[in-house]
């Protein structure tokens, strides 16, 4: 699981009533972003290259390189296979290791990869359905660690009441 999920839904029942209003604890501090590789650096040149050989239909040899960057801990190459294996253009989708990988560079607060995994829980995918609890922790998680974009989409589902219980302040809390 993701480390640093302190999101919880704490009840406070009132003994006089016999319902019980419910207040979330929401941890907004931030969180140390992850480290991209540097602009002009020989791992930034190889990801760059392996992109256009992706888009240029040469999935063999863009996997290659992002195997060979994800290896020394590169998380855009590892965010990379996740998508290289959600798209399934080279080999048939496996979401398995999409999740496997997509969590691996999460878990280093990679704000791209904590939003792809975000969208997939919120969509949900075969043989695993949307859960909006997860998603919305996930998109907690992304804004905690820099994600603009993150910060908006969980404000958004509290507002809404998605996957958590609506609350107004969270909501303006996260924006």
């Amino acid at each position: 699981m993701l480390r640093g999920l302190r999101i919880g839904v704490l009840a406070i029942c009132s003994s006089l009533t016999a319902w019980s209003a419910c207040a979330q604890v929401l941890d907004v501090t931030p969180l140390p972003e992850a480290t991209w590789s540097e602009p002009g650096s020989i791992s930034y040149l190889q990801n760059e290259h392996a992109k256009s050989l992706y888009s240029a239909g040469e999935y063999a040899e863009a996997k290659t390189i992002w195997q060979g960057l994800a290896e020394y801990g590169n998380l855009e190459s590892i965010n990379n296979l996740g998508v290289y294996y959600r798209e399934g253009k080279a080999v048939p989708a496996d979401y398995e290791k999409v999740v496997i990988y997509w969590q691996q560079a999460a878990e280093k607060n990679f704000t791209p990869s904590l939003m792809n995994l975000a969208g997939l829980y919120e969509e949900g995918f075969p043989g695993h359905p949307s859960d909006l609890r997860k998603a919305f922790e996930t998109y907690v998680l992304a804004a905690r660690a820099g994600d603009e974009k993150g910060a908006f989409k969980a404000a958004n589902m509290v507002f809404r009441g998605e996957g958590v219980v609506a609350n107004f302040a969270d909501g303006h809390r996260l924006l």
